[in-house]
């Protein structure tokens, strides 16, 4: 992996990471304005002051400008996303380069020999086994080919995880973040995250989070399961006879013990 492939993977969680950190300030604050207006209109019934309006237009403000916070992070992190995916396909290029120079130069030192054989034999020589030049030249046409795809297809816009565990909201929201995609906001991961009724019901038990989405939006596919309730229960351990018993256990019935004379 290249510097500039490391550097936009890293950023990509940087700006993962300040969604969800503004996500979180983002509702604090609208809890305040909410209040702040309560309170705004208290005074207001109260004494007819508008006093509380100020506090009011402030927080509005401090929303207003974090909401354009979440959208310039948004762009930043698709940013790295296409950093990162033009690193991979210059990755694919150099080393597509790479493998051709190797091929040449193999081929290059060995083609005086195969002339002089084919002088020789007067007839074309061909090696039984596929050179290692051939291979190489393979080789760089695969990776050419890649470096093609990936450029045509451009950033993904679909993709799924797999979670399993005592997942949380958060690590829901970071996981699919920190996916190489246009993937869904975290606004949206967290409401279908709490819209699953299931999960508030469950929260101490592992869960299997199946996520999945195409053009940011969420595919109705996805879903919460507790893996509690998908497991088979657990047999009821075979209790054996008591001794004295005329009960013939198990292990006797099935042979792996010696019968016990009854009677």
């Amino acid at each position: 992996m290249t510097n500039a492939i490391e550097e936009a993977t890293a950023a990509i969680k940087h700006f993962a990471d300040k969604e969800i950190t503004l996500l979180s300030l983002q509702r604090e604050k609208q809890e305040d304005l909410a209040r702040a207006k309560e309170k705004a209109g208290a005074e207001f019934l109260d004494d007819g002051t508008i006093i509380g309006v100020d506090a009011v237009g402030r927080r509005q403000a401090e929303l207003d400008t974090i909401s354009h916070a979440l959208i310039a992070c948004r762009a930043k992190r698709l940013q790295a996303v296409q950093q990162k995916l033009d690193g991979e396909i210059q990755e694919f290029r150099a080393r597509a380069a790479d493998s051709q120079r190797q091929a040449e130069a193999i081929q290059a030192k060995t083609k005086e020999h195969f002339d002089a054989i084919k002088q020789l034999e007067n007839a074309d020589y061909s090696p039984t086994s596929q050179p290692a030049s051939a291979r190489l030249m393979s080789m760089s046409n695969l990776l050419a080919r890649s470096a093609d795809d990936l450029q045509r297809r451009g950033i993904a816009t679909g993709g799924n995880i797999h979670l399993t565990g005592p997942v949380e909201a958060d690590e829901v929201m970071r996981t699919v973040l920190e996916h190489a995609s246009d993937g869904p906001s975290a606004q949206r991961i967290l409401d279908w995250f709490a819209g699953h009724d299931q999960h508030a019901m469950f929260a101490s038990h592992r869960l299997h989070v199946y996520l999945i989405w195409t053009a940011g939006l969420i595919d109705a596919a996805s879903r919460i399961q507790v893996l509690e309730l998908l497991e088979p229960p657990a047999a009821a351990p075979v209790e054996e006879p008591a001794v004295g018993s005329n009960l013939v256990s198990v292990n006797e019935f099935l042979g792996y013990a010696p019968k016990r004379k009854i009677g």
